[in-house]
């Protein structure tokens, strides 16, 4: 489905856009922000998703920042998605704590169905679905195939799949951590 311009902003010799589509994975309307250079490149651009923290959206890093000068220097494009869906409320609770819920997607797909029939499917969302949004609506521009995920807070935070899936580690960034197993204590057997 075709994203709406919500603004266009001419920054560092570029141009910022405020996309709003409707989102199969979150089942409401998500809003994402994209900066690509001015000037149409030779070759598609390479792209780097930025995962924002806890209660952010799209808007926090673009306006504070300050990224747009060196993404230019270096012919790169930046995509700022939202941290959660923002749907009205349905969600007993949803919206009770700024860690949890509203603006606090964790960049997961919800197992909980009361959350994952609301559309808490963040990840499917990054990883699937954004991308071909993009691709849909920048065509040529961009290089989807050539992205890279960074992030801050919970944007550091994006679990593999397999990962979420495994007790003992996950991925933070493309590194596995392996959680340290609790050994069982022993029963001291003293003898008096």
């Amino acid at each position: 489905m075709a994203s709406k311009v919500l603004k266009t902003i001419r920054v560092f010799d570029g141009r910022l856009v405020k996309m709003q589509h409707v989102s199969a994975a979150c089942k409401c309307d998500m809003t994402y922000s994209i900066w690509l250079p001015e000037e149409k490149p030779a070759k598609p651009v390479p792209l780097i998703y930025w995962l924002s923290g806890l209660t952010c959206t799209d808007d926090n890093f673009t306006q504070k920042a300050g990224a747009f000068k060196a993404l230019k220097q270096r012919g790169v494009g930046i995509v700022c998605p939202d941290t959660s869906p923002r749907q009205p409320e349905t969600i007993e609770g949803e919206a009770d704590s700024y860690d949890f819920g509203t603006g606090a997607g964790f960049y997961v797909n919800a197992t909980v169905p009361a959350w994952s029939d609301q559309g808490y499917h963040m990840y499917d969302y990054i990883t699937q679905e954004l991308p071909e949004q993009i691709r849909t609506e920048f065509g040529t521009e961009v290089d989807v195939d050539n992205s890279s995920i960074m992030g801050h807070s919970m944007g550091c935070l994006l679990y593999t799949s397999d990962a979420a899936d495994e007790e003992d580690s996950v991925d933070l960034g493309g590194r596995r951590i392996i959680k340290k197993k609790k050994k069982k204590k022993k029963e001291a057997n003293i003898k008096y």
